[in-house]
C-alpha cells in the first residue's frame, strides 16, 4: 500500500533563471558601509529574505552592512523604487550618510499551484507558480547603480505527468531560492 501511494504522488522541480544582465560585473566589498532596505514582499518571506542577506553578506561585510529598520535617524522615502535616477540615488544619499544602498524588490507573478496540489490530473496542465526577485545595489558615493540582477524562480507542473497529488516549493522557498542565486553571483564575481 506504501509504495502505491508513493508511485501517486509528483514532486515538481523548481527553475531559477537569470533575466537581464544589463550588469555583468560584481561588488567590491572591501570597504564602505552598506544599508539593506526594508524588503516588501508579496510572499511573507520578507524576514528570511532579511536574514539570508544579512547572514551570508555579513560574512563579507561584517559590522559595515546595517538594516534600515534597524538603523536610527535615517531620512528615506518609504518605497524606493528600482532602477532608481541620479537624483534619487543622490537624495538616498543625503538621507542615509551610507556609501553603498541594497535595494531588493520580490513581485509573485503567477501563483496558480498550491504547495501541495490535488487537483485532477487531467486539470492540472497549466499550474505553475512564479517570483521575480530584483536585486540592485546602488553606489551612494559614485552616484551610480553598481550591481543589478533579477532572477525568476518558476515551479510547474509537466505535461506529462499523470499524478492527482503533486508537491511544490512555496512561494517562500522560491525567493530564497532566487535570493541564493544572486548572492553565489554576488560571492562569484566579487572583489573580497
Amino acid at each position: 500500500m506504501l509504495l502505491f501511494s508513493v508511485l501517486l504522488v509528483s514532486c515538481n522541480l523548481p527553475s531559477y533563471v537569470f533575466v537581464d544582465n544589463a550588469i555583468a560585473t560584481g561588488l567590491d566589498l572591501r570597504e564602505g558601509k552598506w544599508l539593506l532596505n526594508e524588503i516588501v514582499d508579496p510572499t511573507t518571506t520578507s524576514n528570511a529574505a532579511k536574514n539570508l542577506i544579512v547572514k551570508k553578506l555579513g560574512n563579507r561585510l561584517g559590522n559595515r552592512l546595517t538594516y534600515t529598520n534597524d538603523s536610527k535617524g535615517l531620512l528615506l522615502p518609504k518605497n524606493v523604487k528600482s532602477n532608481p535616477t541620479k537624483e534619487n540615488i543622490r537624495d538616498l544619499k543625503k538621507g542615509s550618510g551610507f556609501d553603498f544602498f541594497i535595494n531588493v524588490k520580490i513581485i509573485l507573478k503567477n501563483n496558480s499551484l498550491s504547495d501541495l496540489d490535488v487537483t485532477n490530473h487531467k486539470f492540472n496542465k497549466n499550474l505553475s507558480k512564479s517570483v521575480e526577485v530584483l536585486f540592485e545595489v546602488y553606489d551612494l558615493n559614485g552616484i551610480a547603480i553598481t550591481y543589478s540582477k533579477k532572477v525568476i524562480g518558476s515551479v510547474g507542473i509537466a505535461e506529462n505527468n499523470n499524478s492527482d497529488i503533486n508537491f511544490s516549493k512555496s512561494n517562500s522557498k522560491l525567493v530564497l531560492g532566487c535570493l541564493n542565486k544572486i548572492i553565489r553571483d554576488i560571492e562569484k564575481k566579487s572583489i573580497k
